[in-house]
């Protein structure tokens, strides 16, 4: 039997919320690391990994022209693509087709499906800082709770507002002093599929935070920022940014600070040797149909 592959499916239902650049981080990462790793990027809307030529991101629609519904027969070509890719894939989603997503994870079992086609699930979700935080920490919930034969990694993004207070004294959710992920509720009843916590770090905006916004807002790897010429001038919606000996030095300090918050996905290398193990669903019960007689009757 060939070895298992790991599938990593980015998935959030609220937009900006990060998703495109965690696959992008993820892209990247693999890319140094596995031999012949695919890239897909499903989002019907924005496709907004397409945008980074370098990666060579495949487009595979999932939803009907109305956005209501996932196409059988596009999901089928996606399974398709993914039992024939020699290694790992990558795959970005879009928001507007998460609740159809979702619902074929669940309902129609393709978590099961990839697990019998031995691949691991990894689901990658993040959950912002803000005034969406309690919403995504449900939507994280929901997802660890139905999506049954899947692994996960939850991605902290600090950019739209603190998750956390480190130094919180109130008393909050049964009594309990929430200080990081690991005091929620949901950590301690899931914590067998949470296989990697992964803080984004943040950059200063007038040195490092300036480089990587040019590289985004560019469509750029960090592969392609290293081929560009010193002392090159580039206009942005900032001003001119000058690509001098010290921006190069700070690209790299941002890879480095990066890989080394994503450290803990090396763990899941592990689970090609040794999966999860398969949960079976239990088949939901049949409502009986009421035998009791109607007062006309």
């Amino acid at each position: 039997m060939s070895k298992r592959k790991n599938i990593h499916l980015v998935m959030q239902g609220k937009g900006g919320c990060g998703k495109t650049f965690i696959a992008w981080l993820l892209s990247q990462y693999y890319a140094e690391k596995i031999k012949d790793l695919r890239i897909i990027d499903t989002d019907n809307v924005n496709g907004s990994l397409l945008k980074f030529k370098s990666l060579h991101a495949a487009k595979i629609d999932l939803l009907s022209k109305d956005e209501r519904s996932i196409e059988v027969g596009r999901l089928d070509s996606l399974f398709d693509y993914i039992a024939a890719a020699p290694s790992d894939v990558v795959i970005d989603t879009g928001s507007s087709e998460h609740v159809q997503l979702d619902a074929f994870l669940t309902k129609e079992r393709v978590d099961e499906v990839l697990y019998e086609i031995n691949c691991n699930l990894i689901v990658h979700a993040p959950v912002t800082g803000g005034e969406n935080k309690e919403e995504m920490l449900d939507r994280l919930a929901h997802m660890l709770d139905a999506i049954k034969n899947s692994s996960f990694v939850v991605w902290l993004n600090p950019y739209f507002g603190e998750i956390f207070n480190e130094n919180a004294e109130a008393v909050t959710e049964d009594q309990k002093v929430i200080t990081c992920f690991e005091d929620l509720d949901l950590y301690e009843k899931f914590n067998d599929k949470i296989k990697a916590l992964i803080t984004i770090p943040t950059f200063p905006e007038d040195t490092k935070g300036k480089v990587l916004r040019f590289v985004l807002d560019n469509l750029y790897t960090f592969k392609d920022f290293d081929g560009l010429s010193l002392n090159s001038l580039f206009d942005t919606p900032q001003g001119q940014f000058q690509l001098t000996l010290l921006q190069r030095m700070r690209r790299k300090m941002i890879q480095e600070e990066l890989w080394n918050a994503m450290s803990p996905l090396e763990s899941l290398e592990i689970l090609k040797d040794n999966p999860p193990e398969f949960i079976e669903r239990k088949p939901e019960p049949v409502k009986q149909k009421s035998t009791k007689k109607s007062k006309t009757e």
